[in-house]
């Protein structure tokens, strides 16, 4: 019985823009992450040694861009 009362507070608490809000911070990091990579490996050139610096780059740029999509989604979904 507790289960149900705690699943109907919990779904009476959601609101559309939290909804919005779950799916855009799950989507969009991962797209930006993916494009960011994807972007990098193609534009290495021929040497083999250019691989990990490309690696290490797309990694950091996709870590803050995580962190920064995270954040403007909160600022625009709930300001």
């Amino acid at each position: 019985m507790i289960c149900f009362c705690f699943a109907d507070t919990v779904s009476g608490a959601v609101q559309p823009k939290d909804v919005f809000n779950v799916l855009a911070k799950s989507i969009l990091p991962a797209l930006f992450a993916s494009a960011s990579c994807c972007i990098g490996g193609l534009g290495v050139g021929g040497s083999v040694t250019e691989i990990p610096h490309v690696t290490q780059r797309a990694l950091t740029r996709s870590v803050a861009g995580l962190f920064v999509i995270s954040a403007v989604v909160s600022v625009l979904t709930y300001l």
